[in-house]
């Protein structure tokens, strides 16, 4: 399945207070299968990574053995961890947004997830968290297609309204 976008999903984030976790469901499988041959697992988003991440749990359900490359990990602090190991896997968001082939990093320290969204995958579209009336909710748009700006979109809505 290929792609034909622009394509688009939106979570609800159940949650009482400003929400900490973004967590959603996705599939996961080994490239060239499809999406029905792909394993659901929980991620979250995480604008913080800068390649997506997998857990063991991934790479053990998906017998996953090929490992392509090992990947130097440094922390946000700028701290040098151990090599990660690293496969090539298919994604697929809700709204059956897919990402062949994505080289991800695995890693076994995950407790709230099976996998890690990073910016391998979230800078190629657009994406917004929005808490309209109490409300949280994460919206991503692939591929991006116009730049989103709210201070363009008030000036607009401030003009329209004086100009009515």
């Amino acid at each position: 399945m290929v792609n034909h976008g622009p394509i688009a999903f939106t979570v609800p984030i159940q949650q009482k207070t400003t929400p900490q976790v973004i967590r959603f469901p996705v599939k996961v499988g080994i490239p060239g299968d499809s999406v029905g041959q792909a394993v659901e697992f929980h991620a979250i988003w995480d604008t913080g990574t800068t390649m997506s991440i997998i857990s063991t749990g991934v790479v053990q359900r998906l017998n996953l053995i090929d490992v392509i490359d090992t990947v130097g990990v440094v922390t946000v602090e700028g701290r040098a961890e151990e090599d990660a190991d690293s496969y090539f896997v298919d994604v697929w968001l809700p709204g059956s947004i897919y990402f062949p082939s994505l080289q991800v990093v695995h890693r076994d320290k995950f407790t709230r997830s099976d996998m890690l969204i990073g910016m391998d995958i979230i800078g190629r579209g657009d994406s917004c968290l929005t808490n309209y009336k109490n409300q949280a909710a994460l919206t991503f748009r692939y591929p991006s297609c116009e730049v989103v700006d709210f201070v363009a979109d008030i000036k607009k809505d401030c003009s329209a309204r004086r100009q009515a």
